[in-house]
């Protein structure tokens, strides 16, 4: 018998794989190449069989005891992984010291952020969390956190203030993996009051504004993107849609694309856009009705957000209803 949290991180981690096999599958096609013969057989046959068996497995995994359901305090439950020096970070902001600073303005240490990130690979001590402050400003440059780049923390002026801007997409040529404005592969990265766009528009097809492939990862008060392909899925808990939604709520990906196999749901939101009779019509398309049908959307129960999130200090509730266990009511 496992531990609850040792079969979360591997379904994780499998699911990790699963995603990167597709998404490596994607970008073959988005270059107009193909698959080698034997590489195409041994991804169709073995891999991805492979990798959804193991799934299947892991999950059907006895646990020790069920994941917890109760909201906890930051202090209780931390992970081994957090040093306590992490535990106040978000919370203490702005008034704690930056490792760096950076401003477009020159009264930093770095005119770029991908000046600064590149820095902190020499200038930090040990594994411990490294500061980046990134004064107010509009940041046009892609950047990338690479995996020796552990134990980030960056820090904005406002997501409407600070803003991580580009524009790369899929239809001027780069493959969708590639788009993302910000990217991160380096674990342990949180990303508190900075906004990352990318501002390619709906005609130029697949483009990604902020990207992270990296394990215990986090962002609070930022700006995210939206799913697409078949079997996506987006669920809207308790928000406020308000009158720049369309009645209609959803859009399909294109003309030729089924929207059978997706599954968009909504439950309980308020605004003048929360009215979901004139929704779209679509087998994947659901109104939630009971606590029931929301729970396993929530985050505590989809991310197993009990089991880390909490060590971030970001504001978080584990169910549906309550106050932000980070430490806001």
């Amino acid at each position: 018998m496992r531990s609850s949290s040792s079969i979360e991180d591997s379904q994780t981690w499998l699911s990790a794989a699963k995603a990167n096999e597709r998404t490596c599958r994607d970008g073959f096609v988005e270059l107009g190449s193909t698959f080698p013969l034997e590489f195409s057989s041994f991804v169709t046959n073995h891999l991805s069989e492979s990798l959804s068996n193991m799934l299947a497995v892991n999950m059907a995994t006895p646990r020790d005891k069920p994941p917890p359901k109760n909201r906890r305090l930051l202090s209780h439950g931390i992970p081994q992984w957090v040093k306590a020096a992490d535990r106040k970070l978000i919370q203490a902001g702005l008034t704690i010291k930056p490792d760096l600073v950076v401003a477009k303005d020159g009264s930093g240490n770095y005119n770029t952020i991908s000046e600064a990130v590149a820095a902190s690979v020499n200038l930090r001590q040990g594994t411990s969390r490294f500061v980046i402050y990134v004064k107010a400003g509009v940041y046009s440059e892609t950047v990338d956190i690479t995996t020796n780049m552990q134990n980030l923390m960056m820090i904005g002026d406002g997501k409407d203030d600070t803003i991580v801007t580009g524009s790369k997409n899929f239809v001027d040529g780069t493959p969708t993996f590639n788009t993302a404005t910000f990217s991160v592969n380096g674990d342990g990265f949180i990303a508190q009051d900075i906004g990352f766009e990318n501002t390619a528009g709906p005609e130029k097809h697949q483009a990604v504004a902020l990207r992270s492939s990296a394990d215990r990862s986090g962002s609070f008060q930022t700006f995210l993107g939206r799913p697409w392909r078949q079997y996506s899925r987006t669920v809207y808990l308790l928000s406020r849609l308000d009158d720049l939604i369309d009645p209609a709520g959803w859009h399909a990906w294109n003309e030729t694309m089924s929207v059978s196999n997706l599954y968009y749901a909504e439950f309980q939101s308020k605004g003048d856009r929360a009215d979901t009779s004139k929704r779209v019509n679509w087998p994947g398309y659901h109104v939630l009705t009971t606590d029931q049908e929301a729970e396993p959307f929530t985050a505590g129960n989809f991310l197993s957000g009990d089991s880390w999130v909490l060590a971030t200090g970001v504001p978080y509730a584990s169910g549906l209803y309550g106050y932000d266990v980070g430490g806001n009511n």
